[in-house]
């Protein structure tokens, strides 16, 4: 942010100033000088614009640089005092984006497939899809901010029988909003319980490097195999 004094100052301007935000703008989005670790409260500080005619001065915040996969946010930097060389100033707020950096991943069932969900429901850790054993399941993946370079969303599942196709999807500046559709498999496993499963998505850069890992969704299997001996009473 640019700070300006438009009317010559005879002795240099203190500018006293703080920033703000709502939800989901959170004070654990601004960072310490090298954006290593999050701030307790809403930075705010002092800057001095010298004096002379139409001197400026520069507000810098350093933002946390997390590991949380979340949308752009907005927060407000508005002067709340001068000194010195001036006596005015306009408390109007200035509007900053915090730039995606992680871009978040957009889970979905399309067409009622999710376990008590109606068409095209957003799925969460909190949610799961349900699969019958022999049978297919589908969900969708999306990004919900363009990832500026190429990045591939891995889908790992923890259960042998169940598998995806695809197992990885690529998104770029191109294709990024554009809902890809992937297909969950669960073979048969000869015994006759119903278990759970999860797949992780984990989302790797050009080059194959980890960028995190960043939903986790849980299935739930249904067996199809008649019960077993020791089941029926």
């Amino acid at each position: 942010f640019t700070v300006l004094v438009r009317r010559t100052a005879e002795s240099p301007v203190t500018v006293q100033w703080t920033a703000s935000g709502s939800a989901p703008t959170t004070p654990a989005d601004f960072g310490n000088a090298d954006h290593t670790a999050p701030l307790p409260g809403f930075p705010s500080g002092t800057v001095i614009v010298p004096a002379g005619a139409d001197e400026t001065a520069t507000i810098s915040i350093p933002i946390h640089d997390d590991d949380d996969a979340e949308g752009s946010e907005s927060f407000q930097v508005a002067i709340t005092s001068v000194s010195g060389g001036a006596t005015r100033f306009d408390a109007t707020p200035a509007t900053a984006t915090i730039a995606l950096s992680d871009p978040a991943l957009m889970l979905r069932a399309p067409d009622g497939t999710g376990a008590g969900n109606n068409a095209d429901t957003p799925l969460t850790s909190a949610s799961r899809l349900v699969i019958t054993e022999g049978r297919t399941n589908v969900y969708t993946i999306r990004l919900a901010d363009d990832p500026g370079e190429p990045v591939t969303v891995v889908i790992h599942s923890n259960h042998d029988a169940v598998t995806t196709t695809p197992s990885a999807v690529t998104f770029t500046a191109d294709n990024y909003n554009q809902p890809q559709r992937v297909t969950v498999n669960a073979a048969p496993d000869g015994d006759a319980k119903n278990e759970t499963a999860t797949l992780t998505h984990i989302m790797r850069d050009a080059a194959g490097g980890l960028l995190e890992i960043i939903d986790r969704l849980p299935l739930f299997v249904a067996d199809t195999d008649p019960p077993e001996d020791d089941d029926i009473c």
